[in-house]
C-alpha cells in the first residue's frame, strides 16, 4: 500500500529536472517559478487579432478567465458535476477513479499524468494514495488556473505543465496512468487529445476519462448536442469515447453513466 504522504518540507529536485527524462525530443521547457512552460509563454492570450479565435467557444474562454481559479476547486466543480452527475459526490467519484486506475490495490503507478488539471484539485487528490518515489504531473493550457496549482499544492511528489492536451510534450509510454477529468468536452479536437492520451501510457497502464454523455432515446440525443452547442460544449455520445479508445488499441474498456457524465477506464496492453 501506499505509504504515508511526503511532508510539504521534504526536499525534492526542481520540477524541470524531474520531468526532463520523460519530454519528448525537441521540447524546450522552462522553469517559471515553479511551473513549467513547454509553449514559450507563461502568460494568457490577450483578446483580438493575436488571441483566442472568434471560433473559440464561450466555454473555452471561460476556463482561461483569470479569476475562475478562485471559485473553480470550491464551487463550481463540486457544485456543477454533482447536479449534472445526478447527484454523485465528488468523494464517490474519486473512489470510482482510484479503482479504474488501480489505485486501491497494492503497486500502484509511478508517473501520472492529469491532463486539463486546472487549479490543481484532480491532481491533488491522487497524491494520498501514491507512494513517496511517486511523480504526478498536472498539465493544463491555462496559465492562471496553473499559477494557482503551483500556489496550493506543497507535496513534491507533484509537478505542473504548461502544454496543449493536443501535442502532450512527453514521450512514447511516458506514464502509468493518465487521467484526463472533466474537460474532453472543451476541446476543439477531442479525437486527437485521446489519441495523445494513449500514446503517453505505458503498456499495462490505465487511463480515466470523465466527460459529457447523451442519455435519453430516441430524439433526445439530438436535443442535448443542440441545447449545449451555444456554450461550445461537446456532448458525447454514449459510444463515442469507448469505441475510440479501442481503436486506438487499449482494452479492459469500461463505462459507467450517471447523469449526463460517462467516467470511462481503459487499459494499455
Amino acid at each position: 500500500m501506499p505509504s504515508a504522504s511526503p511532508q510539504s518540507d521534504a526536499v525534492a529536485p526542481p520540477p524541470l529536472d524531474r520531468l526532463a527524462p520523460l519530454l519528448a525530443p525537441g521540447v524546450v521547457a522552462v522553469d517559471r517559478d515553479g511551473l513549467v512552460d513547454t509553449t514559450g509563454a507563461a502568460r494568457d492570450p490577450a483578446p483580438g487579432p493575436s488571441g483566442p479565435s472568434p471560433a473559440r467557444s464561450l466555454a473555452q474562454r471561460a476556463m482561461r478567465w483569470r479569476l475562475l481559479p478562485l471559485i473553480y476547486e470550491r464551487a463550481w466543480r463540486p457544485l456543477a458535476f454533482t447536479a449534472a452527475a445526478g447527484g454523485r459526490t465528488t468523494a464517490a467519484e474519486q473512489r470510482q477513479i482510484d479503482r479504474l486506475l488501480g489505485l486501491d490495490g497494492d503497486g500502484p503507478p509511478r508517473r501520472v499524468l492529469d491532463v486539463a488539471c486546472g487549479p490543481g484539485n484532480t491532481t491533488r487528490r491522487l497524491l494520498p494514495r501514491l507512494g513517496d518515489d511517486a511523480l504526478v504531473v498536472g498539465l493544463d493550457a491555462a496559465p492562471a488556473m496553473l499559477r494557482t496549482a503551483v500556489t496550493e499544492t506543497t507535496d513534491p511528489r507533484a509537478a505542473y505543465v504548461l502544454g496543449d492536451a493536443g501535442a502532450l510534450p512527453f514521450v512514447d509510454g511516458a506514464f502509468d496512468a493518465v487521467t484526463c477529468l472533466g474537460a474532453l468536452y472543451l476541446v476543439e479536437d477531442a479525437e486527437r487529445v485521446l489519441e495523445e492520451l494513449a500514446r503517453v501510457l505505458a503498456p499495462g497502464g490505465r487511463l480515466v476519462v470523465l466527460t459529457s454523455c447523451v442519455r435519453g432515446p430516441g430524439p433526445l440525443p439530438a436535443i442535448e448536442r443542440l441545447a449545449a452547442a451555444p456554450s461550445g460544449l461537446r456532448v458525447f455520445g454514449r459510444d463515442e469515447v469507448t469505441t475510440r479508445l479501442a481503436a486506438l488499441g487499449l482494452t479492459d474498456v469500461e463505462q459507467q453513466v450517471s447523469g449526463v457524465l460517462q467516467l470511462v477506464g481503459a487499459r494499455r496492453r
